[in-house]
């Protein structure tokens, strides 16, 4: 689903295999800056400072039309919706060791459907442990309160509101250097808690099958070839309990598997950067009926500099989302994306995305293609305030009879940031 938030394996197994960048001095490569991450210390926010904190608070108001709220191929609803999306991010300021933190919401009002208003939040603080120079302990809370888009195929479309869950998240990640190898090791666990729903005549649809808990453990180990340049196995076992044995379709959707990678971290001169892997990944599930999933994999993102203002990012992913689909084990989605980022001024940065995913719905014959189209510009006006204009396309192109599940889908945004 390409606007599925839950994708643990992957977030998770970025999260780790960065765990201490930058903490070992002369051991990780400087990253040349790019558009987005440049300091622009005349523009860039200052926060306030509380001893050895700074918090940085922002918000952004914003006013977005969506062509087609619904996600549906006929009668199509369009609607205004103003988005109020207060953010606060802490930060320690030490020399070694980190705690930080950071917490956002976004609330958005429809104009004349009510019923799709929604109230989005996350916090979370996760911290860095500096035991000497050459190894280092992280680890992380978080909580997120968030909706179902109507565009998921996990969209219970007979709902009147959108449906909602919770997600409560704990990680944990050590890193050891040792010579030309580096260790990395870590978990996670996350419990998934849905709210029913109800139709317009007021019947209950019950989302108490989704309730779930899932546990990550990730290992990898590099080799690093020369100073700049490194090689890579890393190995994730995912174990996936949902607290109802059978769903509302009678089938049983606990599962485990496993994923292995092979791959490289890039560095080309300040050019090129990142990192590229293949690898294998396997699902079996508990009911005898669901397919089990074996497939190779791979992936990786690849940030390119053509030049000091332009920043280009290619990346490719493979995974598997669990998913309500009557019969179908998992959703196994694979995605490419181009993301290019252009400071036309000084205060003025240009940004242009597409992704194109195909998802497969195993054990039966659905497919359905994405596309997915976005521009945006940023306007620095000062320190303290920023405008915001963008657009975004989105096409699925599914196989089913009649093109039920096919829509089409525009939305423009305007806003205005302020932060501190």
């Amino acid at each position: 689903m390409m606007m599925n938030k839950c994708r643990l394996i992957a977030v998770f197994t970025a999260a780790i295999a960065g765990a201490g960048a930058g903490v070992v001095q002369g051991v990780e490569p400087l990253r040349p800056e790019t558009v987005t991450t440049r300091e622009r210390p005349e523009l860039d926010p200052l926060g306030i400072r509380a001893g050895a904190f700074l918090i940085y608070p922002a918000t952004t108001i914003e006013g977005e039309h969506d062509d087609n709220i619904y996600a549906t191929n006929t009668d199509e609803d369009s609607a205004y919706i103003a988005h109020f999306r207060p953010e606060l991010g802490i930060d320690s300021n030490w020399g070694r060791h980190a705690l930080n933190f950071d917490a956002a919401a976004d609330i958005a009002r429809y104009d004349d459907h009510n019923d799709e208003n929604y109230d989005d939040y996350h916090a979370r603080v996760d911290g860095r442990l500096d035991i000497q120079q050459q190894n280092n302990l992280s680890g992380g809370a978080g909580y997120a309160h968030e909706h179902v888009s109507r565009s998921s195929p996990n969209d219970e479309a007979a709902s009147k509101e959108p449906t909602t869950y919770d997600v409560g998240s704990l990680s944990a990640a050590y890193r050891h250097r040792l010579n030309r190898l580096t260790f990395r090791v870590g978990g996670t666990a996350d419990n998934f808690d849905y709210d029913n729903g109800k139709t317009e005549s007021g019947t209950t649809i019950d989302n108490q099958d989704q309730n779930r808990d899932q546990y990550t453990v990730l290992g990898q180990v590099n080799y690093e070839i020369q100073p700049e340049y490194s090689a890579f196995f890393r190995a994730i076992y995912k174990d996936v309990n949902y607290d109802q044995k059978y769903d509302n379709n009678d089938l049983q959707r606990s599962s485990d598997g496993y994923q292995f990678d092979v791959g490289t971290e890039l560095f080309f001169s300040g050019v090129m950067f990142g990192e590229v892997y293949i690898g294998y990944v396997e699902r079996d599930y508990d009911d005898p009926t669901l397919d089990s999933i074996d497939k190779f994999t791979g992936g990786g993102s690849v940030t390119w500099l053509p030049t000091g203002l332009t920043t280009v990012i290619f990346a490719a992913e493979r995974d598997i989302d669990e998913t309500i689909v009557d019969n179908t084990s998992g959703i196994l989605g694979t995605q490419g994306s181009v993301n290019v980022d252009h400071e036309l001024l000084r205060n003025l940065l240009l940004n242009a995305r597409l992704v194109v995913r195909d998802e497969d719905f195993e054990g039966t014959s659905r497919n359905d293609d994405y596309v997915k189209i976005g521009l945006g510009a940023k306007y620095l006006m000062n320190r303290h305030l920023y405008l915001t204009m963008g657009y975004d396309y989105l096409d699925r192109d599914s196989n089913t009879s009649g093109g039920v599940n096919d829509f089409t889908d525009n939305r423009f945004l305007v806003g205005i940031r302020g932060q501190i």
